[in-house]
């Protein structure tokens, strides 16, 4: 007992814990303000002067109010029980409270009155936690709030259990008692500033009850113990390289007799590793001698290029007496870094720890030896100091202590178990969620049995326990079901179950759960840290499989978005406020938009404009609408994947609607130059979803015809075949007013979903010109050039109507030494495609008569006009002005 102590103090627990509590008060994951927040309020609220049986009822109600709902500080019954009395005899409730908070009495006695006053009159049996909520909603300076479990917790920690016999009232005395202490250790640590009651108590809960917070603390404890073991023992003394002459070139130059002795030095000694060697030493030198070639081929395999380590581990065999042992610390010393020692301390050291791999019929040793260099891996993740051959020490320390486990302290017997288990599987919280919403591996039953685990305390339950509330005949019914789960995780995610504690045999239910050491007669499962938080993520206290409330919120309130937001970035309309109003106006009705207008009038960034100020930025998808669409294009069809198999590829539509891991998503859809689309090939069945009808179409998902939900419910359950179309999600479709007559290929099936908003040109050019060149940072003193690039879209404007973007092009390209000629080549003739030539030449000559085009400018103008359409130079105006 005394050598064990040596290495497990519990001074070092309580230094460590309040370090790892000091650092985990900074995390993400502590989230106890809460306790704070409530109580203060609570304390500005109740003063026991101002209540009376006139208003009683009212301040019960106010117990009820901040009594969150989440992390509750008493079950919610036993207010429900007081607020009862107080409403039938109010007088007896202000009795019970001016008991209760008679300082003049002792404190267990106090409780104990109080208790006893009720209980007797109504049968109420109130427990502590009410008692410490009621107390420190008046005074949260004096009293902590209390759960049960926690403390009970905390006194396994020290060794210690309650004596029932001491009453409810000298156990919350106590308490009171434990958390000033705290109080003054944390103070002492400079863990907290000025702590109080409160801080302790808060102590308290976090070190028992937020799992990785206690895996921090037991991983770091065992890491003190082994390491001050490790500083006196035989592995400290020669780190790493043991046999440090186990290097190619030294081997190749040993001749016969000193190959054989070295080998045969090297196997009575163990590799200094191991002991027991001296027994079979002789009989090993007497093989070599009679195999020497042979033998001495297998060694210097290990150097050879073409080395495979299970080829070679399974060849060992056939030498007589070099054994597992051996062999893994002669590849330990070529390899330091690569390859572990497996001997039988490795065995028994992982046996004790619940990590040795179960080795299935037929797996030879060198399978065997790769599987347990992988779990050793994971050891080494422990500390970045560790390697495998400290990983190696670590088995030694681990049988040499783990026999005497039951000698320690209750605080030490998940110490170093649940430190070395890494407190997990290999599944990440991403893996779990895919799991969980995994309808081919997470059947109904099984969520079920996942909801009870995670809303029961502690996220801890037997298969008793849940065979109860499924109202099942025998908790072998569960164990059966949460077997079949546990395959079918194995089996999807490519995962090792973990092993029995003696390493035969496979504990199906430790998939999901994680077993307690305690020594009682029913052995609780409780739900793995990485499955909790996969759990809230997706559903918080659902009662059956994630149904899109929870990760929507409700499905018929849509939401309604704000006139002011900012949605026309370094555009320029002439009347902005019209146009953002009927913008909002459609989208909180409930249409899709149709952003019609010229080219150039800035469409596209209007739209991309409106989804990031309404959605976020990376919660749209644009794409442009293209002729040879298809439903293959909108809504999917089957690809082969990685393995060659074919499996459904979601299209545009289909993957606003659902993410990657076949989570619901709400990503709206910009859909540029909408008009280029055959809308109803493209479309296809979508229109009927768009109208708020629920369709299936023809592909699958995983066995499951899809389904495409236009009127989600709010108990509508997520599976990967389901598509849902919130009512909140929209369309922002954009078309150039040219193509407006294609607008009567779109049914009107499709139409009657959108509001086409207009988006013109500036009637005041002039204006419009002179607020462009500022936002567009065209810096120019010269007047004319404003004025004449006015007078040049005033002009194009006759024969077609363009937008302020095509002017953009030209003002810039003027600006940066282009002539006006050959910019409205570029940029203004390609939209006068499809005019009638006469309405061409027109333009041309206007162009000349006005005076905008002189000259050489004229000339250019003319020509690449005559190219363009494709017609005789000579049926323009000649320059006069030449």
């Amino acid at each position: 007992m005394n050598k064990i102590n040596d290495f497990f103090v519990k001074d070092n627990y309580f230094k460590i814990a309040a370090n790892e509590y000091k650092k985990f008060r900074n995390t993400l994951e502590w989230d106890e303000n809460y306790k704070w927040d409530v109580l203060s309020e609570l304390n500005k609220k109740m003063s026991l002067k101002e209540i009376n049986a006139e208003n009683i009822v009212e301040k019960i109600k106010i117990l009820q109010k901040y009594n969150p709902n989440q992390g509750p500080l008493v079950h919610w019954t036993e207010l429900d029980n007081l607020l009862k009395i107080a409403e039938k005899n109010p007088n007896d409730v202000l009795t019970f409270l001016n008991i209760l908070l008679d300082e003049k009495i002792p404190l267990a006695d106090r409780i104990e009155n109080a208790r006893n006053i009720l209980k007797e009159e109504y049968k109420c049996n109130f427990g502590i936690s009410l008692f410490a909520y009621v107390l420190a909603s008046f005074d949260m300076q004096k009293y902590p709030v209390y759960k049960n479990n926690v403390f009970n917790d905390f006194l396994e920690i020290l060794g210690k259990k309650w004596d029932k016999k001491e009453g409810l009232g000298k156990k919350y005395e106590k308490y009171i008692e434990v958390c000033n202490n705290i109080s003054d250790f944390l103070k002492d640590t400079d863990t907290i500033i000025n702590p109080n009651v409160m801080d302790g108590q808060d102590f308290i809960y976090t070190i028992t009850q937020y799992k990785s917070l206690k895996y921090q603390i037991a991983s770091s404890l065992f890491k003190i113990g082994y390491e001050k073991w490790y500083i006196n023992s035989e592995h400290s003394q020669n780190p790493l390289k043991i046999y440090n002459e186990i290097e190619e070139q030294k081997i190749r130059l040993l001749n016969r007799e000193e190959f054989i002795d070295f080998f045969y030095n090297f196997v009575k000694n163990g590799g200094k590793i191991q002991s027991g060697g001296s027994r079979i030493a002789p009989k090993f030198k007497e093989f070599i001698e009679n195999n020497y070639d042979h033998f001495r081929d297998h060694v210097m395999e290990v150097f050879s290029n073409e080395f495979d380590v299970i080829t070679w581990f399974n060849k060992g065999n056939n030498f007589k007496n070099f054994g597992k042992g051996s062999r893994s610390i002669y590849l330990h010393e070529v390899f330091p870094e690569k390859y572990l020692i497996w001997n039988n301390k490795t065995k028994r050291g992982l046996e004790l720890l619940g990590l040795l791999p179960k080795r299935k019929h037929g797996t030879s040793d060198g399978e065997y030896y790769l599987q347990i260099l992988e779990v050793e891996r994971e050891l080494e993740k422990l500390d970045e100091k560790y390697d495998l051959y400290v990983i190696d020490a670590m088995m030694h320390f681990i049988v040499e202590l783990l026999p005497k486990i039951e000698e320690i302290e209750n605080i030490y017997v998940d110490i170093i178990r649940t430190s070395c288990k890494n407190n997990g599987i290999g599944l990440s919280i991403e893996d779990w969620e895919e799991i969980i919403t995994d309808a081919n591996i997470t059947k109904d039953e099984d969520f079920e049995i996942l909801r009870l685990v995670y809303e029961n305390e502690d996220h801890e339950i037997t298969a008793s326990e849940i065979a109860k509330k499924l109202n099942k005949p025998h908790h072998g019914v569960i164990n059966l079901e949460v077997s079949r789960f546990s395959k079918r995780i194995v089996q999807k995610m490519g995962i090792t179950p973990p092993p029995y504690k003696k390493g035969e045999g496979i504990n199906w239910w430790n998939v999901p759960f994680m077993g307690d050491d305690k020594k009682t007669r029913y052995f609780p499962w409780i739900m793995r840290p990485e499955l909790v938080k996969a759990f809230e993520n997706i559903i918080v206290h659902s009662p059956s499989k994630p149904s899109i409330t929870m990760l929507y919120g409700n499905c018929h309130e849509s939401l309604k978005f704000d006139p002011n937001n900012e949605i026309i970035p370094n555009l320029y309309f002439e009347d902005e406020k019209h146009l953002i109003g009927q913008i909002i106006t459609a989208i909180n009705s409930g249409k899709h938009i149709i952003l019609i207008g010229p080219p150039g009038t800035g469409k596209s960034k209007l739209a991309k404009g409106i989804c990031e100020s309404m959605r976020h930025e990376d919660n749209y998808l644009m794409v442009t609408a293209c002729s040879d669409w298809s439903t293959f294009d909108t809504i999917g069809g089957y690809m082969p994947n990685k393995e060659n198999r074919l499996e459904f590829d979601k299209g545009i539509f289909l993957s606003c609607f659902q993410n990657k891991d076949g989570l619901p998503a709400n990503k709206w859809l910009i859909l540029d130059e909408i008009n280029r689309s055959d809308i109803d090939k493209a479309f296809g069945a979508l229109f009927s979803a768009l109208t708020g009808d629920r369709i299936q179409i023809s592909q699958f998902i995983k066995g499951e015809r899809i389904e495409v939900i236009g009127d989600p419910k709010d108990d509508d359950k997520v599976l990967p075949h389901r598509f849902f179309i919130h009512p909140d999600w929209r369309i922002i479709a954009t078309m150039n007013t040219f193509d407006k007559a294609s607008l009567y290929e779109m049914s009107y099936a499709f139409m009657r979903r959108f509001a086409f908003i207009n988006v013109g040109i500036p009637e005041d050019i002039p204006k419009a010109v002179k607020e462009l060149f500022s936002i567009w940072d065209i810096q120019t003193n010269d007047e004319d050039t404003v004025n004449k690039v006015a007078s040049l879209w005033a002009a194009i404007n006759k024969y077609r109507r363009i937008g302020p973007a095509i002017i953009n092009d030209i003002a810039k390209c003027v600006s940066a030494g282009g002539s006006y000629g050959s910019s409205l080549a570029m940029y203004v003739l390609p939209q006068f495609e499809g005019l009638m030539q006469e309405d061409q030449i027109s333009f041309i000559n206007e162009l000349k008569t006005s005076g905008l085009i002189k000259g050489k400018e004229y000339e250019e103008l003319q020509k690449l006009a005559s190219d363009f359409f494709g017609f005789k130079i000579g049926k323009f105006d000649h320059d006069e002005n030449k």
